[in-house]
């Protein structure tokens, strides 16, 4: 697949600063390599055949993974996924550039050789081997850049794979929390009666109360759930009240440890009631208040002035009673504070 113009000469850009970071680069390694000799047979003496000529092998290796860069580069430029054909055609390129660089290189030391040979009138015997030691050498790192570069570029491609795919989903929703449904008085008399049938499953022995601790929990997570909602604090306390207890892996052939088990029955019995009485505590808030009683029984004294002190709280400015027997206590007893007399 061709590059456009543009993404053409971005390639083209981000080849030529990567070449002259990349020169820069092989001259500190020949100095160092070379030890600071000048003279090429000097610093073969010093480095050996061919690792005086290392820092140049790579170097066209370098350049050769830049080319991959860019050309990689290149088609994200186009807004185009790496893919099998793309890849195939990025190592094509490069493996001609490598083994067009390689053979210069070779034609250059070849070259070298034949021309010291023709000035000191003197064949070198091991020339011919070098050469052969070079070739094995080049080839060698030729395969083991090409296999890297075949492997990161393979990988790339699963991974944009993997993103299209994820991109192609559809996403799972989360569920929506289930919202209460029960009015504070349906919901607290149904919890208090799950309260009340708790207390029946105390003192059951833990083979004969596990069965009935199943129904009971059941039917009070769903109340607990419509009377609060799924996402509710009292749902997950309720939730938590059903581990509750100390529980550990027992090894293989081993049975079952009836003490443990009564012990965690008992401590989830435990965590139910106070999950419970904070459920209704709290529905107990919401409750609307009982109407003010009109008639009161002998006896009702206390319900009396509780009424009484009920409707003096009502009163915004003033208030007028009228009621013949009034005594000066009533005053006392209905300590409610308000202005006038």
């Amino acid at each position: 697949m061709p590059l456009s113009h543009d993404a053409s000469r971005y390639c083209e850009e981000l080849l030529k600063a990567s070449s002259a970071a990349l020169e820069t680069e092989r001259e500190r390694t020949r100095s160092v390599v070379w030890q600071n000799r000048i003279h090429f047979d000097d610093a073969e003496k010093i480095a050996g055949y061919p690792g005086v000529l290392q820092p140049d092998i790579d170097h066209i290796v370098a350049m050769g993974k830049a080319r991959e860069n860019a050309m990689r580069s290149g088609y994200e430029w186009d807004g185009q996924d790496l893919t099998e054909e793309i890849v195939a055609e990025i190592l094509d390129i490069v493996d001609k550039f490598l083994q067009q660089s390689f053979a210069g290189l070779m034609n250059g030391e070849a070259g070298r050789m034949a021309l010291l040979a023709q000035r000191t009138s003197h064949v070198d015997p091991p020339a011919k081997a070098k050469l052969e030691e070079l070739k094995r050498h080049i080839s060698r790192t030729v395969c083991k850049a090409q296999t890297a570069m075949h492997n990161e570029l393979s990988l790339r491609v699963l991974e944009e794979k993997k993103r299209r795919n994820l991109e192609l989903t559809p996403r799972k929703t989360q569920p929506q929390p289930t919202q209460p449904d029960l009015t504070p008085e349906r919901a607290y008399s149904a919890l208090s009666t799950q309260l009340e049938s708790l207390q029946q499953l105390k003192g059951l022995p833990h083979s004969e109360g596990k069965s009935k601790e199943s129904e009971w929990t059941q039917l009070t997570g769903k109340l607990i759930i419509r009377a609060f909602g799924s996402d509710s604090p009292n749902r997950s306390n309720f939730s938590s009240a059903l581990s509750a207890g100390e529980y550990y892996i027992r090894p293989f052939g081993y049975g079952e440890d009836d003490g443990l088990n009564r012990q965690n029955y008992e401590t989830r019995i435990q965590a139910y009631e106070g999950v419970l009485n904070s459920c209704l505590a709290e529905l107990k808030l919401d409750l609307p208040q009982p109407e003010i009683q009109g008639v009161f029984e002998p006896g009702q004294e206390y319900e009396f002035y509780r009424a009484v002190k009920t409707i003096l709280g009502l009163a915004n400015k003033e208030i007028f009673v009228i009621d013949p027997y009034l005594s000066a206590t009533f005053l006392t007893r209905t300590p409610v504070p308000f202005q006038g007399a």
